[in-house]
C-alpha cells in the first residue's frame, strides 16, 4: 500500500477486512466477534466506551458476567495482533478509549472524511473508490447493520452527485458509468433508472433509454409486484415524443459561455445548502449569463422541471405571478390566487425556477419567494439582482468581476490565455471576425481587460469592435476616457462608472443613424422583430430601409442579440436598454417614440382580433404571445400619458387573447382602468364593457359580469349598437343559466334572438341558439338541446359561406352530445382539426391539459387537479394532435361522477334515456361545455354498453 505518509498501521473495513503493518498484510483476526470489537474501537476514536455497554453491544445474547468475561478475552486477543495496542487503547477504570493516532489509517474513516469535504469531481471519484464494498460482509452485529446501511447511503448519494458533476462537466460518458454503477448498487430504487435514462437521451440514444425503461418495469414487477411509477412513465413518454427529458423553458444562449468555473462550483453547492439563493451585482458584471449556465449545468438535478422567468419585462409587483406562471405554461383559475396556483403546481415537484432581474420589484419579489417555499418543499430558487431580496433563508452570492492579468505581471501570451477576461475578450473578438491574434497583443488585451475591470459586457463590447479597429487604438481609446472617470478600483461604484464609460465609448463609435436607431429600440420591451423596429424607429437619420441592416451592424457590436434566428426576433440586453433609454430621453424622442409604440402595437392588436377565431389563430395566437410584453409597455404608456382611448381600444382588441390564454383578471384590469378615466366614444365604451363582462364572465364572476353587461346593453340600445345588444344579452343569459336562474336565462336569450334576427346578424343568432340549447340541456330537456345546437350549427355553416372559418365547434360536439350519439362529437371535433389547419388549435381549450382544470375551477365539490375531472382533463390533454381511443372512454368514466354529484347537491334533475350523460351546467364558458358533454356523450353509451369491459378498450389505447 503507497501512500503520501505511510501509516504504522492501515486497516480495510469496506468489502472486506484486512489489516496491515507498515505496508505488510497481517494474518487475519481469530473470530468474527473480534473484527467487529476492533471495528467499533476503529469507528469511534476519542470516544469513551463503559465496558458493561460494550459487552452488552457485542454480546446481547449473554449475561453480563458471561458478556464481560468475553469482552476481556477479545481485548487480550486484540493486545498480541497489534503491535502498539498500549498506545492505541487507554484503560482508566471501567472506562475503554480508543485513541486518535496519526499512524492509524481506517478506510471507512477516511471515506466519511472524503464524503463531507468532498467538493470537486476528482475529490468525489477519490471517495467513491475507497467504498469497496460493504462493511464488514458477512457481519450481523446490530451495530454494523446500522453502521453498513448509513455508509451505503453515503456512496449512492456520492454516486448520484458524481454523475450529476460529470455531467454538467460535458462528460457524459463517465457519467453514464456512474449511473450503471449507481443502478448496479440498488436496482430497486427506480429514481436511477430515471436518471440513467435521462443521460442516454441526453446523447440522443432513444432507444437505449427505452430499454432502460423496459428493464425498470421488469425489475419492479419482479420484485415488488409493482409498475413504474407516473414520474418514470411520463419519462419515458417525452423520450418516445422526442421531448427534453427534463421540462424546461431555459433560452438558448447565442454564444459559448467562458471560464467562470469557481463561480460556477459555488453557486451549485450553495443550491445545496439553501433553497433562496441570490446572486448580487452591478450591471453588466454577468450575473443573467451565470444563473442561466448554473440552470443548464443543473438540469438533471432538478427532474421535475428548470423555469426561466425574466422580471425585466414587469412594471409592477402585481405581474410578477403572471410571468412565472407564464414560464411555466400554467394559466389563471380563478378564483384561485396566481401565487397559490404556481405553488400548487410546485409542491411536490423537484424544479429549480430562476426569477432574472429582480432589482427593480425587490418587495414583489421577496413576497412571491416566500410564499412559494413555503408552499413547495422541494423547490429551489435561484434570483439576479443588484441588491439581496433581504428574506430569511436566502443565500447571497456577489458575483465578482472575472479575474484579470495582474498590473506588474510580464507578458506571456501561454500564461495570460488562462486569465479568465483574456479568454472572454479573445473568444469574442474572434467571433466579431477577428482571426489574427498574435502574442504580441497579450499586453494590449490585458491592459484592455484591466481598465475594464473585468466587467463581461465591458469586454464584449470592446471586443466587438477588434475587427474594424487596432487593438492599440481601442486600448488608448478607453483610457482616455477612464482617465476622465479617476480610478476604477474594486468597488461596486467604481465598476458602475466602468460600464457607463464602455457604454459610452460603444455608443460614440457608432455612426450617427445607429446611435439614432439604438435610442430608439429602447422603446421596445423584450423581444421585437424587425417588422415592429421599422415601423417604429424609422424616421429622421433613419430611412425605413436602413433599419434592417442597422440592426444588423449593432448585433455585430453586441448592442442587440440576435435571439432568434430562424423567426428574427431581437432584443436589447437589459443594461443596454436602460443606456440606450436615458440616450432617447436626452434627445427629447421619448414622447414621439413612445406614441408611435403605442400605434403600432395597437394596429398590430386590431389586426389580430378579427383573426382569433379563423384559420390562422395559431399563428395569431403565437405572434400576441411574443409580443406580451410589448402590448403590456403599450397599454401603460397609453395610460400614463392621457390617452384612454387608445389603450381601451387595444385592450378592448385583445378581449379574446385575455379570454382563450386565461389572462382574465389582467385583462378585466387594463379594462376597468380604461372605462375609469373621461370622456370614451360610446361604441369603444360598449365595446369594453362587453369585452370585460364577458371576461368577468369566464372568471365566473356572475355579478361583476350581470353589472357590466346591463350597463354595455343600455348604452348599446341608446346608441343603436345591434352587435353589442345581442353579445350583451347572450352573456346575461349564459350568465344566468350558470346562476341557476332559468327564467331570467330565458328571457335574455330569447330577446338576443329576436333582435339578431330582426338585424340579420348570423353570429349572434347561432350565439343565441347555443346559450338556448345550453339552457335546455341544464333543465333535462334534451329534444329542445339537441335541437337548438343543430340550429346553431346551420346557421354558423351559412355565415361561412362568405369563406370565413368561424368557430362552429361552439356548437356541433354538443349537438351531437344531446343526441347520444358517439360518433358525433367525434366526427365534430375531426372536423375541427380538419378547418383549422391545425389539430392542436382546433381542439382549442379542450384538449389543453392545464386549460380544463382552469375552466372547470369552480365546480363545487370538484378538485381541480386531482379527482375525477382532474384525471379526465389529462386524458383528454394527453393527446396534442388527436383524439386516442381510449381517452374518451375514460375521460367519461371520470367525468361522470363528479357530473352526476353536482347536480345531486343543486337539487337538478338527472337526465334520463339514452342521452342522460350528454350535458350539464359548466360555469366558465362555451368551450368548457364542448368538451363535457362531448365526453359525457360517450360516457352513456360507453358505459351502457360495455360495463366492466371498459378496461378492455382502456388497454386498447
Amino acid at each position: 500500500m503507497r501512500r503520501e505518509v505511510r501509516p504504522l498501521l492501515a486497516v480495510r473495513l469496506l468489502g472486506g477486512f484486512e489489516l496491515w503493518w507498515r505496508d505488510q498484510l497481517t494474518r487475519p483476526l481469530g473470530s468474527a466477534r473480534l473484527r467487529s470489537l476492533l471495528a467499533y474501537f476503529l469507528l469511534h476514536p476519542g470516544t469513551s466506551h463503559h465496558r458493561a455497554a460494550l459487552a452488552s453491544l457485542l454480546w446481547p445474547e449473554s449475561d453480563e458476567a458471561q458478556a464481560r468475561t468475553n469482552l476481556r478475552k477479545r481485548l487480550l486477543e486484540l493486545r498480541r495482533a497489534i503491535p502498539f495496542f498500549a498506545d492505541l487503547l487507554h484503560e482508566e477504570g471501567d472506562v475503554l478509549v480508543w485513541a486518535e493516532h496519526p499512524g492509524v489509517w481506517v478506510d471507512a474513516v477516511e471515506f466519511g472524511r472524503l464524503a463531507k469535504t468532498a467538493r470537486t469531481a476528482s475529490d468525489l471519484e477519490q471517495a467513491v473508490e475507497l467504498y469497496r464494498g460493504e462493511l464488514l460482509p458477512g457481519c450481523l452485529d446490530e451495530w454494523v447493520l446500522r453502521e453498513r446501511e448509513r455508509l451505503q447511503q453515503t456512496y449512492l448519494g456520492l454516486l448520484e452527485r458524481l454523475v450529476h458533476v460529470r455531467q454538467s462537466e460535458g462528460e457524459v460518458s463517465a457519467a453514464l458509468c456512474y449511473a450503471r454503477r449507481l443502478l448496479r448498487e440498488d436496482p430497486l430504487q427506480e429514481s436511477s433508472y430515471r436518471l440513467l435514462m435521462r443521460l442516454y437521451a441526453s446523447l440522443g440514444d432513444r432507444a437505449a433509454a427505452l430499454r432502460v425503461y423496459r428493464l425498470c418495469a421488469e425489475v419492479l414487477q419482479r420484485e415488488l409486484g409493482v409498475d413504474p411509477s407516473s414520474a418514470t412513465t411520463i419519462l419515458c413518454e417525452r423520450i418516445r415524443r422526442g421531448e427534453d427529458v427534463v421540462p424546461n423553458n431555459l433560452p438558448q444562449p447565442v454564444s459559448r459561455f467562458v471560464g467562470r468555473q469557481r463561480e460556477l462550483g459555488e453557486i451549485r453547492r450553495a443550491l445545496e445548502h439553501a433553497r433562496l439563493v441570490t446572486l448580487v451585482g452591478a450591471g453588466g458584471c454577468g450575473k443573467t449569463r451565470l444563473a442561466l449556465q448554473v440552470a443548464s449545468q443543473a438540469l438533471l438535478e432538478f427532474p421535475d422541471g428548470v423555469w426561466w422567468a425574466d422580471l425585466a419585462l414587469a412594471t409592477d409587483d402585481g405581474l410578477i405571478p403572471s410571468l412565472v406562471a407564464t414560464a411555466m405554461g400554467l394559466r389563471e383559475q380563478p378564483p384561485r390566487p396566481l401565487p397559490q396556483l404556481i405553488s400548487d403546481f410546485l409542491k411536490d415537484r423537484q424544479a429549480l425556477l430562476v426569477l432574472d432581474n429582480c432589482e427593480h420589484l425587490l418587495e414583489g419579489c421577496a413576497e412571491l419567494t416566500v410564499a412559494l417555499l413555503r408552499g413547495a418543499r422541494s423547490l429551489r430558487i435561484l434570483a439576479t439582482s443588484r441588491e439581496p431580496l433581504r428574506v430569511e433563508g436566502e443565500w447571497v452570492y456577489r458575483v465578482p468581476p472575472m479575474e484579470t492579468p495582474p498590473a506588474d505581471a510580464v507578458a506571456d501570451w501561454d500564461r495570460w490565455l488562462g486569465c479568465e477576461s483574456v479568454q472572454l475578450f479573445v473568444e469574442r473578438a474572434r467571433a466579431s471576425g477577428y482571426m489574427t491574434l498574435q502574442p504580441d497583443d497579450a499586453g494590449v488585451i490585458a491592459e484592455i481587460c484591466r481598465r475594464l475591470d473585468g466587467l463581461p459586457l465591458a469586454i464584449e463590447l470592446a471586443a466587438a469592435r477588434a475587427c474594424g479597429m487596432p487593438l492599440r487604438e481601442i486600448a488608448r481609446q478607453l483610457l482616455d476616457r477612464f482617465a476622465l472617470l479617476g480610478d476604477g478600483a474594486g468597488t461596486a461604484r467604481s465598476r458602475h462608472r466602468t460600464l457607463k464609460a464602455a457604454l459610452d465609448w460603444s455608443y460614440e463609435m457608432l455612426g450617427s443613424s445607429e446611435r439614432a436607431l439604438l435610442r430608439r429600440l429602447s422603446v421596445l420591451s423584450g423581444s421585437w422583430t424587425l417588422e415592429a423596429a421599422e415601423g417604429i424607429c424609422a424616421g429622421p437619420e433613419v430611412e425605413r430601409e436602413e433599419v434592417a441592416s442597422g440592426v444588423a451592424q449593432l448585433v455585430s457590436r453586441s448592442l442587440v442579440v440576435w435571439e432568434r434566428p430562424a423567426q428574427a426576433r431581437y432584443r436589447l440586453l437589459e443594461t443596454v436598454r436602460e443606456y440606450a433609454r436615458l440616450k432617447l430621453i436626452e434627445s427629447g424622442e421619448a414622447e414621439e417614440l413612445g406614441r408611435r409604440h403605442q400605434d403600432w402595437y395597437l394596429g398590430l392588436a386590431e389586426r389580430a382580433g378579427p383573426n382569433l377565431t379563423g384559420p390562422e389563430q395559431d399563428a395569431w395566437f403565437r405572434r400576441l404571445d411574443e409580443e406580451l410584453s410589448n402590448l403590456r409597455a403599450a397599454l401603460r404608456w397609453s395610460l400614463e400619458h392621457g390617452d384612454p382611448e387608445a389603450q381601451l381600444r387595444l385592450a378592448s382588441a385583445l378581449g379574446q387573447f385575455w379570454a382563450r390564454r386565461g389572462w382574465l383578471s389582467e385583462g378585466r384590469s387594463w379594462l376597468a382602468e380604461g372605462l375609469r378615466c373621461g370622456e370614451i366614444p360610446l361604441p369603444l365604451r360598449i365595446r369594453a364593457l362587453v369585452a370585460s363582462g364577458q371576461l368577468a364572465h369566464h372568471e365566473a364572476d356572475y355579478e361583476a359580469a350581470a353589472a357590466l353587461l346591463c350597463e354595455g346593453l343600455a348604452l348599446a340600445r341608446r346608441c343603436g349598437d345591434e352587435e353589442g345588444e345581442v353579445e350583451a344579452l347572450v352573456f346575461l343569459g349564459l350568465g344566468a343559466t350558470r346562476q341557476g336562474s332559468y327564467d331570467a336565462a330565458r328571457t335574455y336569450l330569447l330577446e338576443g334572438l329576436r333582435r339578431a334576427e330582426q338585424t340579420g346578424n348570423l353570429r349572434g343568432r347561432a350565439l343565441s341558439h347555443t346559450g338556448l340549447g345550453l339552457l335546455a340541456a341544464s333543465c333535462g330537456n334534451w329534444v329542445e338541446a339537441s335541437w337548438r345546437y343543430q340550429v346553431a350549427s346551420e346557421v354558423l355553416q351559412a355565415w361561412e359561406t362568405d369563406g370565413t372559418w368561424r368557430s362552429s365547434y361552439t356548437t356541433s360536439p354538443m349537438r351531437g352530445a344531446s343526441q347520444g350519439s358517439m360518433k358525433g362529437p367525434g366526427r365534430c371535433l375531426r372536423n375541427v382539426c380538419r378547418c383549422s389547419g391545425t389539430p392542436r388549435t382546433g381542439l382549442g381549450w379542450l384538449t389543453r391539459p392545464q386549460t380544463w382544470p382552469r375552466s372547470s375551477s369552480t365546480w363545487e365539490g370538484t378538485p381541480t387537479h386531482g379527482g375525477p375531472l382532474g384525471r379526465a382533463s389529462r386524458i383528454l390533454g394527453s393527446s396534442r394532435i388527436g383524439w386516442p381511443r381510449c381517452a374518451p372512454w375514460r375521460a367519461a368514466r371520470c367525468l361522470r361522477p363528479a357530473w352526476t354529484t353536482k347536480r345531486r347537491r343543486r337539487s337538478l334533475p338527472l337526465p334520463r334515456g339514452r342521452g342522460r350523460s350528454s350535458a350539464c351546467r359548466c360555469p366558465t364558458g362555451t368551450a368548457s361545455t364542448m368538451g363535457t358533454t362531448a365526453t359525457w356523450a360517450w360516457s352513456d353509451r360507453a358505459l351502457r354498453r360495455t360495463g366492466s369491459g371498459m378496461h378492455g378498450h382502456e388497454g386498447k389505447g
